[in-house]
């Protein structure tokens, strides 16, 4: 599978219509979230 990056012009563009936004750091939390094996399959940390 591949999946296509977003250009950041682009998500700066569409940010903008957005009343909220959140932005979260897992650089050493992304170990303590816990997640179901189906979950595990489907979910990426970048």
């Amino acid at each position: 599978m591949e999946y296509a990056m977003h250009l950041v012009d682009d998500l700066l563009t569409e940010l903008g219509h957005y009343l909220y936004f959140c932005s979260l750091d897992a650089t050493s939390g992304f170990l303590a979230v816990m997640m179901t094996l189906r979950a595990r399959k489907i979910s990426a940390f970048v």
